[in-house]
């Protein structure tokens, strides 16, 4: 058990180890720091223990290497769909569509119906519209994703590769879970 807790915390530890953010310039400038604060107006990053400011319409993009989504959400400002530009809209909307996302909902939505006793089905559909609740995505997606990203996102989600990603994920994240259980069960015991 006590290797357990270690190998964990290693995990922990070197896996939250500090790396730079990386803004990207639409004049083609790349920008390495550790971003501090962020607007929906501006970013401002530590660069050499000098602080700098830029303004989102001089920014193309950010990378931040592999920090936790939760870190990300504290720093992002919250984005409505009135916040998303049409175009990108239209290319998340498009990326539901080929990332199963939207037939996952809809599915998902009348496997709830099916559960439920007759006399409230109708006041549920009544009230909960998928469409309207695919729209509400929207703004989370503009969040994290460039339209270039989306692009991307598209291509391959549309590829035979992407779709045949789609349709074995489930089975891979549930042997990957089989195979980490196992992985530990057969550590030596102490």
């Amino acid at each position: 058990m006590k290797r357990l807790v270690y190998i964990i915390l290693f995990l922990i530890v070197f896996s939250a180890s500090s790396q730079a953010d990386t803004i990207i310039l639409k004049d083609g400038r790349t920008i390495e720091g550790e971003i501090f604060e962020e607007t929906a107006y501006s970013v401002k990053v530590k660069v050499k223990s000098t602080p700098k400011v830029f303004y989102r319409d001089e920014i193309e993009r950010v990378e931040r290497p592999e920090k936790e989504v939760e870190e990300a959400k504290e720093t992002e400002p919250e984005l409505t769909l009135k916040d998303v530009s049409e175009r990108k809209k239209e290319l998340i909307l498009k990326l539901l569509e080929a990332n199963g996302a939207v037939r996952g909902i809809k599915a998902n939505l009348r496997a709830l119906l099916g559960q439920m006793p007759e006399d409230q089905t109708k006041e549920f559909e009544r009230l909960v519209n998928a469409d309207e609740f695919i729209l509400r995505l929207v703004p989370v997606y503009a969040k994290y994703y460039t339209e270039e990203e989306l692009g991307d996102l598209i291509e391959f989600y549309s590829s035979p590769s992407g779709k045949k990603n789609f349709e074995v994920m489930p089975y891979i994240i549930q042997e990957s879970i089989t195979a980490a259980i196992k992985y530990f069960e057969d550590l030596p015991k102490p």
